[in-house]
């Protein structure tokens, strides 16, 4: 058995104050992404400047994600729009950072190439909202007769979706929410559900009477049995009667 992700994507209804409270939570999140940057270079300048001979920035200073998890159970204290908000928001924004740093550093090992450093987020280029460790019971199901699927996290707007198709009740059942994001595009608001699966991997069996098939000009198609496809021929005598008829036919 194996695991497998799956990305189910809905356009979500948004009420204009939850529009109000969503520009809130991506202010805050592209704030503190900034602010991780600009620690983690600063970091790394303070300590080339202190060690000018040293050849490779040693791994230690670097904090983990887990960490920075820690840090930030200490700043949703202090700052009350973090502590209006759920943990897994911050947190999502930390593992953003991460990986930003990991791709940067793998770009760093590979010969011959000098990546710049990673760039500042602006305000207007910050358009998602990751909920990692996300839990099915964040995602309600109407009652009996409606339609609308409510989104349930603290601080997060309320937004409403529809699962027409039966999509999202048929991932949930036979699997596991992994992350939630609320994604902001030029036309509308989107909610992604990423749901993980086992999915089995045996092997088919082979067939008991396998036949190849190969495309042919002369042939339409020629069998590894010894049969042959003829090609279609085309009726031309119909061509043309439909190409008069187009050329009497009214503009």
């Amino acid at each position: 058995m194996s695991s497998q992700v799956t990305t189910l994507r809905f356009t979500a209804k948004c009420s204009p104050s939850q529009h109000r409270c969503l520009d809130e939570i991506l202010a805050i999140s592209c704030e503190m992404y900034n602010a991780l940057l600009e620690s983690w270079k600063g970091t790394y300048a303070w300590w080339r400047e202190h060690n000018p001979g040293a050849g490779q920035f040693p791994a230690d200073r670097n904090l983990s994600r887990y960490h920075l998890f820690k840090m930030f159970t200490l700043v949703r204290n202090e700052d009350p729009r973090w502590a209006a908000v759920d943990t897994r928001v911050g947190r999502g924004v930390i593992c953003r950072f991460d990986r930003t740093v990991k791709s940067f550093y793998k770009r760093c090992s590979k010969e011959g190439t000098k990546p710049g450093y990673p760039r500042f987020k602006p305000r207007h280029r910050w358009r998602s909202i990751e909920i990692v460790g996300a839990r099915a019971s964040m995602l309600v199901s109407p009652g009996p007769g409606g339609r609308w699927w409510r989104l349930r996290v603290k601080g997060v707007p309320a937004a409403r979706f529809c699962d027409r198709n039966g999509r999202l009740a048929a991932a949930v059942a036979g699997g596991k929410v992994v992350e939630l994001r609320v994604v902001r595009t030029p036309l509308r608001v989107e909610l992604h559900v990423v749901v993980g699966h086992d999915a089995d991997t045996t092997v088919v069996s082979a067939p008991l009477n396998p036949v190849g098939i190969d495309k042919g000009l002369s042939t339409r198609m020629a069998l590894s049995d010894g049969r042959y496809v003829p090609a279609r021929t085309i009726d031309n005598q119909v061509v043309r009667r439909y190409q008069r008829r187009l050329a009497r036919a009214q503009r």
